[in-house]
């Protein structure tokens, strides 16, 4: 007797939290701060305004890296922000280019 239509999901411990498992995310390496106090990923915040986020990372895939806490799924990342970027600097969102959609 087999089942079917059914998902199974196999998880390490460290994969879990209080059961649960954790989300992740991938990114491009180009997205990381590297502060004093930790790595960091520039946001844009509802106001227009730049939140820095402290990040884990988990895995790093080469040009990709592996968010494990610290981002939301509908957090607005910054691409390649400059080192000078502070908390509080207000920016614009630009759209993408005509013929381009921006990864999600």
């Amino acid at each position: 007797m087999f089942l079917r239509n059914c998902w199974y999901v196999a998880a390490l411990d460290r994969e879990l939290i209080d059961g649960r498992l954790l989300s992740r995310m991938l990114l491009g390496q180009h997205v990381l701060l590297f502060r004093g106090d930790g790595m960091k990923v520039a946001t844009v915040g509802g106001n227009g305004q730049v939140i820095l986020k402290p990040v884990t990372i988990g895995r790093d895939y080469g040009s990709d890296i592996e968010i494990v806490q610290g981002l939301a799924a509908d957090d607005k990342v910054i691409l390649s922000p400059p080192d000078s970027l502070t908390d509080g600097v207000n920016v614009r969102v630009a759209p993408p280019p005509p013929g381009k959609v921006a990864k999600s």
